[in-house]
């Protein structure tokens, strides 16, 4: 009996056991008895938490439901022929982050935050964990708890875990050094992470552009509707204070820790009983998500979000269908469609940056004063100083005033670029230091020279 269930364990996840042990234990052992319970008490705990009612009556906060359903899209990647993904929760501390990562890992996982993995690991050492967390979702915390030494360095290993992450196997090594069976074995998992930034603005900071990795680690901004933390459906969130907040994030430990993974069997179970049409159906419910957001599917990196997005949507639904998840199919719909925007909005196209950037250099450059104006003694505390000159207005700033007028280090290279390119800028001459000029005081000074066609033209 029990090697008819492995069979029909393997036809839905085609794990190992020894990868996959958790849920093979819970699904197949006969010892183990799981009590059918409703989901709102399986994952978030009972409902005589009042406090607790008050925030998932009208189901759990928007974010909350995003990294619920990843627990339950995790099984389906290898069925929907979907590599491995994640997503980057951004925010400022405080406001519920990890509480929202947590809560995700408690449908199938660990249910207290101090159990959860961290990023204070290398990459070789996060390596394991992708192999066991197999068809599940895995959950590494805080992005910030990185030991690295600079924002470039932070950036680079978080975009070689995307990649990582994204290959779907491990590292292959000769078998002289490693004669494991799990050496080079393929996994498929959902990932979640936190950070104060989002990834694209770390990217920014060290004048980089997120390439491929964008939607293989999609950044989700956590917040939504202006507030400062996640729970966005209890009544007058707006108005919360530090206490209520203390007791909301209080109610949702509890019930994580009470009564985490109790669920996930279930599901499971239910993936098996109904593999004959399951295809068929991940298929139907994650195309009904992208008819939902036709609109933004504008080229080839957001259709891939959307569409990895609609897994989730997939692992949602199936789950209100088989172990009675107490929510809506349209208020799932809306709460992952809304998730999926604000992803779609972090991805900052090149051009887009530049106009922003071009826009800021156009008002600051406006703002000087023609040097005509300018008394000799007066030019040490001018950031630059303008020449109206035919076809053309000749400004002069100060290196350091126009590095600091752009919002960072990839807007201020891309209008760079653009600036050369147009051939508007000057950085040194021949005759002078390399990066300097020589201002009308007779004063040598670290500056650019930007010649601004008259006619002001857009980036």
């Amino acid at each position: 009996m029990q090697s008819d269930a492995a069979n029909d364990f393997g036809l839905i996840v085609q794990s190992r056991p020894h990868i996959c042990g958790r849920i093979y234990r819970r699904c197949l052992k006969p010892s183990i008895q799981n009590v059918a319970q409703p989901l709102n008490e399986a994952v978030f705990g009972t409902v005589e938490v009042s406090v607790l009612r008050v925030c998932f009556d009208r189901g759990p906060p928007k974010r909350a439901t995003v990294t619920t359903c990843c627990s339950f899209a995790a099984p389906l990647l290898r069925i929907a022929n979907e590599q491995s993904f994640g997503f980057c929760l951004a925010g400022k501390t405080g406001g519920g982050k990890t509480t929202a990562t947590l809560i995700g890992s408690s449908v199938g996982g660990a249910g207290q935050i101090d159990q959860l993995l961290t990023w204070n690991a290398t990459l070789a050492g996060l390596e394991p964990a992708l192999r066991s967390h197999n068809d599940c979702l895995m959950v590494v915390d805080d992005l910030n708890k990185m030991p690295v030494a600079s924002e470039k360095e932070k950036y680079r290993s978080t975009n070689n875990f995307a990649h990582n992450l994204g290959t779907g196997s491990t590292k292959r090594r000769s078998p002289a050094f490693d004669e494991g069976s799990d050496n080079g074995e393929q996994y498929r998992v959902i990932s979640l992470t936190s950070a104060e930034t989002t990834i694209a603005e770390l990217a920014a900071k060290c004048g980089e552009q997120r390439g491929g990795d964008a939607r293989r680690l999609i950044d989700v901004p956590i917040y939504l509707d202006g507030l400062d933390h996640i729970f966005d459906r209890v009544p007058n969130a707006g108005q919360l204070g530090q206490s209520e907040l203390q007791q909301l994030f209080s109610a949702v430990y509890t019930a994580c820790a009470k009564d985490h993974g109790e669920i996930f069997a279930q599901y499971i179970r239910f993936l098996i009983r109904s593999r004959a049409e399951l295809r068929n159906k991940i298929i139907r419910h994650v195309n009904r998500f992208r008819a939902n957001a036709a609109g933004r599917a504008d080229g080839i990196v957001y259709a891939d979000i959307i569409r990895k997005f609609g897994i989730v949507y997939a692992g949602g639904a199936l789950a209100i269908e088989g172990v009675d998840l107490p929510w809506k199919r349209a208020e799932l719909l809306d709460a992952i469609a809304k998730c999926c925007d604000t992803a779609l909005d972090t991805l900052s196209t090149e051009q887009r940056t530049l106009e922003a950037g071009w826009k800021l250099l156009k008002a600051r450059l406006m703002s000087l004063p023609r040097a005509s104006t300018i008394e000799r003694s007066e030019y040490d505390s001018m950031e630059g100083y303008v020449e109206p000159e035919r076809g053309r207005y000749r400004c002069i700033v100060k290196t350091d005033k126009f590095n600091r007028v752009f919002v960072n280090a990839l807007q201020r290279k891309l209008v760079l670029d653009e600036l050369a390119r147009r051939n508007w800028i000057t950085r040194s001459r021949s005759n002078e230091k390399q990066g300097q000029f020589i201002w009308p005081d007779g004063v040598r000074r670290r500056s650019l020279e930007i010649n601004w066609a008259r006619r002001m033209s857009s980036a």
